[in-house]
């Protein structure tokens, strides 16, 4: 698969991102890019691959923007022969040095628990100003840019009103809005959109190797998430636990197996969450492993220790994030049970998503009514925001079930028991 192989649905912005990285469009390279793009359209994914692809090769400063005194762009001979970009096998090494985090010329900041910190922040600025160490241009990724408090958004439009020649910056976020105006002003912003269930079926076919009608399904079931559709394609007890979150959703009938329902679906989250943390960890030190010329069993040195220590400790502080999403990602779920309600009360002819839960979903819709459906829909739109906004998952997910009887009996039928 090419360097841009797995970057699906988002033609556009790969055009562009594949032109201003080269040698041909370096003129266009701008010093802040903001990715914006719904959860599953592969913003750091995109995000990681337009870095590797600017310290590849090819991306000095133009001449005439920001372009440094004695660079070889503002020293270059314009007459000169048309500069050959890298090829294929250097755009995927550096790639790896990147996805490993050991690249010297990027860097990538990311939330602690539901936050980027101030000084996580301020540190990327300082390190902003440094010279490359082995690239023509230095990068900084910010995975999820909107989780920038007050105070590490100013740090960081401190160092966008006043950008060295040689530095670019890559935020990711869900949408503009999600950034303060000031910074949203400084950066070219590329959206991605949702991909298809189709171009992520076959690009779980392709690049994973998953059999045709189980990545179908995944995809369908993932609505176009990427990722959350290889954990399902790769996974039997991902899949499993979705099942049995549907079945849970869809039995629930009194307010103490509402708060049942919560507590059953949290610990499914953080089982989710561990199952994925475990396999990012063992993927993230392979990676490290071969950055640094280390084979998988071959006992670490100690010169390379403080990597790995560094490497656990980023894993450590993941794990209350990684919880957070896996409950995101459970909301999702249970909003495709109320899309398929909406859908039967509506007589559409759009397939359920959920079809192995025909059955139970039509007896479900058959107790409500479509305004009662589309408020329950809402107040699980509600909780995911709430979830956003740092509230308690466990109390999240106990107020969207308690809102999920209320609506569907009335706040005065509610029964207990």
């Amino acid at each position: 698969m090419s360097f841009w192989g797995e970057i699906v649905g988002q033609a556009d912005a790969v055009e562009l991102l594949q032109r201003v990285s080269s040698p041909a469009g370096r003129a266009d390279l701008t010093h802040a890019w903001l990715i914006t793009g719904p959860p599953g359209s592969g913003r750091f994914n995109v995000a990681q691959r337009f870095a590797a692809a600017i310290v590849a090769g090819g991306s000095a400063p133009a001449a005439g923007s920001n372009a440094a005194p004695g660079s070889p762009t503002a020293d270059s001979n314009p007459a000169e022969a048309p500069e050959a970009g890298p090829s294929e096998e250097e755009l995927t090494e550096q790639l790896r040095l990147v996805t490993a985090g050991t690249h010297p010329d990027v860097k990538t900041v990311r939330a602690v628990g539901n936050d980027i910190s101030v000084a996580a922040m301020r540190e990327a600025v300082a390190g902003a100003y440094f010279a490359p160490a082995q690239s023509q241009r230095r990068v900084i990724i910010v995975e999820d840019a909107d989780r920038m408090n007050v105070q590490a958004a100013n740090a960081t439009l401190k160092a966008l009103e006043e950008p060295p020649a040689t530095t670019v910056w890559i935020l990711c976020a869900p949408s503009e809005a999600d950034l303060l105006p000031t910074i949203r002003s400084r950066t070219r912003t590329v959206r991605l959109t949702t991909p298809s269930v189709a171009e992520v079926s076959s690009l779980l076919g392709e690049r994973d190797g998953i059999d045709p009608a189980l990545a179908a399904q995944a995809a369908k079931l993932a609505q176009g998430h990427i990722g959350m559709a290889r954990h399902l394609a790769s996974s039997p007890e991902a899949f499993a636990r979705r099942a049995e979150i549907v079945e849970t959703v869809l039995r629930i009938q009194t307010l103490d197996a509402a708060m049942a329902a919560a507590a059953t679906v949290f610990k499914l989250a953080k089982d989710d969450a561990a199952g994925l943390l475990e396999a990012q960890a063992e993927q993230s030190e392979q990676t490290l492993r071969q950055s640094l010329g280390l084979s998988p069993t071959q006992a670490v040195p100690r010169e390379f220790q403080s990597h790995f220590r560094a490497l656990a400790a980023d894993e450590k502080r993941r794990q209350s994030r990684s919880i957070r999403d896996a409950v995101d990602r459970i909301l999702l779920d249970i909003l495709t049970v109320y899309r398929d309600t909406v859908s039967l009360l509506l007589e559409t002819a759009q397939p359920l998503i959920n079809e192995q839960h025909e059955s139970a979903i039509k007896r479900h819709a058959a107790d409500l009514t479509l305004p009662k459906a589309l408020a329950i829909a809402t107040a699980f739109e509600t909780a995911r925001t709430r979830l956003a906004r740092g509230i308690t998952p466990e109390l999240t997910l106990e107020a969207a079930f308690a809102s999920q009887i209320a609506l569907r009996h009335g706040a005065t039928l509610v029964e207990r028991g």
